[in-house]
C-alpha cells in the first residue's frame, strides 16, 4: 500500500513522472515474480502508456523529444537527464515485452514506432553533432539487412539482455502463427526469415558464459554461486536459444524438416547452458523468464522423448533426452523457491514426468 501511495504522489507531480515510471516497472516485475499476473500486467501497461505520453519511445536527434506530439515531460536538460530517460524507457519496454512473452498480452508499442537508441551516444546534445547508424541503433535495426545490431560481441550486458528479450518475444509471436500462415503472405515470411537471420547472428556473436562484463555490479554471493560464469550471460544465452526454438518448434511439429533441425540445434545450445548450472544453487540470481524459457525446452524434449519411446529405437538417445529433461526440471524446481510464479509452470511438468516415465 505504501508503494502505491507513493506512485499516486508521483503522478500528482509532473516533475516526478520518471520516478513513477521507474517504480511501476519494478513493481510490475515483482508482481509477475510472485504470480500476481493481472496486477503485474496492470502496472506494466500503465507504465508503457505513460512512457509513450512522455515521448520516451521516440528520443532521437536533433531535439531528443517527440516530434509528433507534446511530451508530458519538460525539455531534456543535459546528458545525464537524457541518459536517465533512455534507461527508464528500456526498463519499461523490457517489462512490457516480458508480459507478452509470459502471457501473450498485446504489445502496446510496435517496433516501428520506437526511435530511442539502446544507449545514449556521448555528447548527444552538442549542436550539429553527427551520429553514426550504430549510435542510433534501436529495435528495428536488429532486422535491417546489413545492420550490425545483431552482432553483439561488444555490447554491454543490459543491451544484450534487451536484444534477447526483443528476439524472444518476436520469435514467440511469429512461431505461434507460422503453421497456419499461407506462403502467399510474403510480408509475414519476410519477417520470419529476417528474424531467423537476426537470431543466427545474435547467437554467433554472443560472448562466452565466462565473460566478465557487468559482473562488477553483482554481490559476492552471486559471483561465488556461479563458479566463474556470468549470470547475466546465462540468462541471455537462454533467451537466444529459446527464441530460436520458439520460432521453429511449431513448424517442426508440422513436419518441416528444416525447422526440426533448427529446433534440435536450439535445444543443444540451451542444454549447454543448463548442464553447467543444474548442479548449482543459483535460482535466486536468475530471471523468472529464463525458467519459463526452460519450460519451452522441457516440453519440446518431452515430445521428443515420447517419439523415441514409441519407436523403441535409439536407446542412447532416449537416455540422453531423459537426462536432459531431469536437468531442466531440477533447475526450474530450484528457482521456484524464489519465484512463486514458476509453481504454475511446474505442475504441467510434473504431469509430463509421470506420463512420460521420466523418473526411471
Amino acid at each position: 500500500m505504501r508503494t502505491r501511495h507513493h506512485l499516486s504522489q508521483s503522478l500528482a507531480h509532473a516533475d516526478r513522472l520518471l520516478d513513477f515510471l521507474d517504480a511501476s516497472s519494478l513493481l510490475s516485475s515483482y508482481f509477475y515474480a510472485i504470480s500476481r499476473l493481472e496486477e503485474g500486467y496492470h502496472h506494466a501497461s500503465s507504465a508503457m502508456l505513460f512512457a509513450v505520453a512522455c515521448g520516451l519511445h521516440c528520443l532521437a536527434p536533433p531535439t531528443w523529444a517527440p516530434a509528433e506530439h507534446q511530451s508530458l515531460l519538460p525539455c531534456v536538460r543535459d546528458q545525464s537527464d537524457l541518459e536517465r530517460r533512455v534507461r527508464i524507457w528500456w526498463r519499461v519496454f523490457a517489462v512490457d515485452r516480458t508480459a507478452n512473452t509470459l502471457g501473450n498480452c498485446p504489445i502496446l508499442v510496435p517496433d516501428d514506432k520506437i526511435k530511442t537508441p539502446w544507449v545514449v551516444p556521448p555528447h548527444a546534445l552538442v549542436t550539429n553533432r553527427a551520429f553514426t547508424e550504430a549510435e542510433l541503433s534501436t529495435v528495428q535495426s536488429l532486422y535491417r539487412a546489413q545492420s550490425d545490431a545483431p552482432r553483439v560481441l561488444d555490447d554491454n550486458v543490459e543491451v544484450l539482455r534487451l536484444k534477447g528479450i526483443v528476439l524472444l518475444e518476436r520469435a514467440s509471436s511469429l512461431g505461434r502463427l507460422a503453421p497456419t500462415t499461407p506462403r502467399a503472405d510474403t510480408v509475414f515470411w519476410h519477417t520470419f526469415v529476417s528474424t531467423d537471420e537476426a537470431l543466427n547472428q545474435f547467437i554467433a556473436c554472443l560472448p562466452p558464459l565466462y565473460d566478465k562484463r557487468g559482473t562488477e555490479t553483482l554481490v559476492p554471493d552471486a559471483v561465488r554461486a556461479f563458479e566463474g560464469m556470468n549470470p547475466f550471460l546465462v540468462v541471455i544465452h537462454t533467451f537466444a536459444f529459446t527464441a530460436r526454438l520458439r520460432l521453429h518448434s511449431r513448424l517442426a511439429q508440422a513436419d518441416s524438416i528444416t525447422s526440426y533441425d533448427h529446433s534440435i540445434e536450439a535445444i543443444q545450445g540451451a542444454m549447454s547452458v543448463v548442464d553447467k548450472i543444474s548442479s548449482l544453487d543459483v535460482g535466486e540470481h536468475l530471471s523468472a523468464l529464463a525458467s519459463v524459457c526452460w519450460q519451452s525446452i522441457f516440453v519440446f524434449l518431452a515430445a521428443e522423448y515420447k517419439t523415441i519411446q514409441n519407436t523403441r529405437q535409439h536407446e542412447t538417445r532416449a537416455a540422453e533426452t531423459r537426462a536432459a529433461l531431469k536437468s531442466i526440471f531440477s533447475v526450474i524446481h530450484k528457482m521456484a523457491k524464489y519465484f512463486p510464479v514458476l509453481c504454475e509452470f511446474l505442475e504441467p511438468l510434473w504431469k509430463l514426468r509421470r506420463v512420460r516415465s521420466l523418473n526411471a
